[in-house]
């Protein structure tokens, strides 16, 4: 059941306070919640006899252990200066592990209807700070140039909208019968919100989000009678009304008037593609010693230019050697290999996630771990839809 502490919580997850990477508002509930937790003994019980096996579980179990000992081995027998990484990693496993019975309880809620109301009324909380930053914006005219609103920087906000969109897509593939027309009214209120806030981040990561709302017309299609027909209708009236709009406001003239737009279109905005190459190429030439190949480095930046890495996989091996890059790869495939023996196109959910980890290190935001724990957790739910939901 959704309680008043959850709501809260879910609300402070978007709003930073501080600086990247450190204490945020949030972690004042998660911390107590992930206490209370772990001292019910009775639901830990269950859960590591139902999920322990899960092949992703182990793999990400296993990735942050390993990070905690190989980077106290690096400060002390290969001189890494110390700069919290190790508390860091030991704080990512505690988050994990609070998220994941956070979300246990839930899923093993008995009436579905509550599991589905639940959920939206979560991924909806979180939305409100940001939303009612942009809304102050709006009123201000500067709402065109691209936005962090409640975050450090806006890219963090396009991983919030994508990852939140991610979770909601899901986990109305899985519940779907039990929707109501209210609820599905609720979720269509959300997703527009999420998909503005994917807009104004101006991320390009971000625009992978769209494989959600190309799973959703799938969905829609094979689940609704006349799904081909009446989608075919939707997308050609869509078609017919955005072609006059976009090629209006793509003029070389518009694009420069919105800086959203701008960034997005224009390849030379911020330098970014020869930052990404820059660091790319930093972090490519020193994974070429053997020794931080499958040592790594016990650090996040860059020898050469003092850059931090902005690739999960790259950063995980550049910190901790190729042994953490190969389970985060294994870990990626069970989730997909989960989602994939639910439906095929489930997996299409899970590729915004694969995009950000591709330019952004995405570990720091709150937001990730929900994700990684949600995701882990319903991608193991099999049933019809006259079955009660359950986990394995």
């Amino acid at each position: 059941m959704l309680t008043f502490f959850d709501a809260t919580l879910f609300f402070l997850i978007p709003i930073y306070a501080f600086r990247s990477g450190g204490f945020q508002l949030a972690d004042l509930l998660l911390v107590p919640l992930g206490v209370y937790l772990m001292t019910r003994r009775g639901l830990c019980r269950q859960f590591w006899a139902d999920i322990g096996g899960d092949l992703a579980l182990q793999s990400i179990w296993v990735i942050i252990f390993f990070m905690i000992i190989s980077l106290c081995a690096h400060n002390l027998f290969f001189n890494a200066p110390f700069d919290g990484l190790q508390v860091e990693a030991a704080y990512f496993a505690f988050l994990f592990y609070a998220l994941l019975l956070f979300f246990y309880r839930l899923l093993n809620e008995p009436r579905p209807q509550h599991i589905v109301l639940t959920i939206l009324c979560l991924i909806g909380a979180s939305t409100i700070a940001p939303l009612v930053v942009a809304a102050q914006l709006f009123v201000s005219g500067s709402i065109l140039f691209r936005q962090a609103l409640t975050f450090n920087n806006p890219n963090q906000l396009g991983i919030f909208a994508g990852l939140c969109t991610s979770i909601l897509v899901l986990s109305y593939f899985v519940f779907y019968p039990y929707y109501s027309r209210r609820m599905k009214v609720f979720l269509t209120v959300i997703l527009l919100a999420l998909l503005t806030l994917m807009i104004l981040s101006g991320s390009r990561a971000a625009l992978f989000g769209i494989f959600n709302y190309l799973a959703l017309a799938i969905h829609y299609i094979k689940t609704t009678r006349h799904g081909k027909r009446n989608m075919l209708i939707f997308l050609v009236g869509l078609i017919l009304i955005l072609t006059p709009i976009v090629k209006q406001v793509t003029t070389p003239e518009n694009l420069k008037k919105i800086a959203i737009l701008d960034r997005l279109t224009n390849q030379e905005a911020e330098n970014f593609d020869s930052d990404v190459s820059s660091r790319s190429g930093h972090i490519i030439t020193e994974l070429s010693a053997p020794s931080v190949l499958f040592l790594g480095t016990g650090k996040n930046r860059t020898s050469m230019e003092n850059l931090e890495v902005h690739n999960d996989f790259l950063g995980l091996i550049y910190q901790t050697g190729i042994v953490s890059g190969i389970l985060f790869v294994v870990a990626c495939v069970g989730i997909l290999l989960n989602l994939y023996r639910q439906k095929p196109y489930h997996v299409l959910t899970f590729l915004p996630y694969i995009a950000f980890g591709m330019f952004h290190y995405t570990f720091r935001p709150r937001i990730v771990w929900v994700f990684l724990a949600f995701f882990i957790l319903l991608s193991k739910i099999r049933f019809s839809p006259r079955e009660s939901i359950a986990l394995p």
